[in-house]
């Protein structure tokens, strides 16, 4: 509602959608967040034909489905924060990436699609060029050596200029810094740091920490 009728009476939005569910464009199920459930709508197979073409890639083997719906509704979020910024480009999400041979085989997007990243953020660098941010959502911390094999995988990777981490709280953030610090052996750090409180909030702007010193700073 907030994204595609913001103007408009939410009655607008729940109509449209009843009928997208009527005609099988979309399909509704229920997800339980912290004791509510919460009312979800997927993509069915028939609607992908009438929103291929906008990807601007080639999906020639389509991956839309979810392993944490709950993970993905919250990064939606996230993602509309960065839709808001001046300096954005594009963004392409993990299903994306994962349903084209062409991204896995481009030399900026292939990383991402190899590592799994939750999504890439393009953003525009102020000189006419872009800036190719790995998104990496993490709301429930993991054992440590995930976090380095897949950091790890990020400062071997060509194409990727930073990582950009929303984290749920201080404590998966610290536990990623010390990967960090394991992974890049002696390398300049690549991660940046912001926690999901922060970002939802941000108006304009949004603030990214290094793991050491530094920072970004997205507007």
């Amino acid at each position: 509602s907030r994204k595609f009728f913001s103007r408009k009476h939410g009655a607008t939005t729940r109509n449209r959608l009843r009928k997208l569910v009527q005609h099988g464009f979309l399909r509704v199920f229920g997800v339980g967040v912290d004791g509510d459930l919460i009312r979800c709508y997927g993509l069915t197979e028939k609607a992908w034909p009438h929103i291929e073409h906008g990807w601007g890639v080639e999906i020639d083997k389509p991956h839309f489905r979810s392993e944490s719906v709950v993970h993905d509704i919250g990064l939606a979020g996230v993602v509309q924060k960065f839709e808001g910024l001046s300096l954005f480009e594009n963004f392409l999400s993990e299903n994306v990436l994962q349903s084209s041979s062409a991204l896995q085989m481009d030399p900026i997007f292939g990383a991402a699609v190899t590592l799994q990243s939750d999504g890439v953020l393009v953003a525009k660098d102020g000189a006419g060029g872009t800036v190719n941010y790995a998104i990496e959502y993490e709301v429930s911390k993991k054992a440590p050596d995930r976090y380095v094999r897949k950091l790890g995988g990020y400062y071997q990777a060509s194409g990727i200029d930073g990582v950009l981490y929303v984290c749920g709280g201080q404590e998966i953030a610290d536990a990623i810094a010390r990967a960090d610090r394991k992974a890049r052996t002696g390398a300049d750090s690549i991660v940046y740091f912001a926690s999901e409180n922060s970002v939802l909030k941000s108006e304009n702007r949004i603030i990214f920490k290094g793991v050491d010193h530094g920072g970004i700073g997205l507007s």
